[in-house]
């Protein structure tokens, strides 16, 4: 086989699974979370559907950009609406962003953007509860917030994690916080 029909074979199309084919338990636990987003008051001020008009981009151009979401995660087209509905449900999601062994590369970027600004996404659009630089607190008042907002938020708050978790040593190559706690312990107490 020569090279350009092995590439071909790996990185040609793969079929997309019949929605029959789609784990109803899976379907279930989407439409559970989802109706759950619904029932949640929302925690910033974002209305999508105002600021897609804003912008001058219709519903259509949400339809379109969730199709290629749900193309990305590599889940079948009945999802669509299901992507577009938890864009619009996204000021109900509470953040947690922890940052362990890294070089602040991701939060450098975040906090780089200008479409939306920084400002824009944390004021407006996103439920930010922690983010050791973002926020004011220092210390333990900082790793009480974290977790309060872990305690009041559990199984509801997405938690991002920027950088590796040594696992090494019982965790020991990488101690955060003003306790000295492990990162390893504070990924996992998430």
């Amino acid at each position: 086989m020569d090279r350009r029909a092995l590439f071909a074979k790996t990185l040609g199309p793969k079929p997309v699974p019949a929605p029959s084919a789609v784990d109803p338990g899976f379907q279930r636990k989407c439409e559970e979370r989802l109706r759950e987003l619904r029932a949640m008051e929302p925690l910033s001020g974002l209305d999508l559907r105002g600021a897609l008009a804003g912008r001058r981009l219709s519903r259509r151009a949400l339809l379109g950009w969730a199709a290629g979401i749900t193309a990305a995660l590599m889940l079948p087209p009945l999802f669509e609406p299901k992507v577009a509905e938890a864009a619009e449900l996204l000021d109900r999601i509470p953040v947690i962003w922890l940052q362990g062994q890294d070089c602040a590369g991701c939060t450098e970027a975040f906090l780089r953007a200008d479409a939306p600004t920084v400002s824009e996404l944390i004021l407006q659009n996103w439920a930010l509860q922690y983010h050791e630089i973002l926020m004011a607190g220092a210390g333990f008042q900082a790793e009480q917030a974290a977790a309060q907002a872990a305690k009041t938020y559990a199984g509801k708050y997405v938690l991002v994690v920027e950088g590796s978790i040594p696992a090494g040593a019982g965790g020991g190559y990488c101690t955060i916080g003003a306790s000295g706690q492990t990162f390893l312990d504070k990924v996992t107490s998430f």
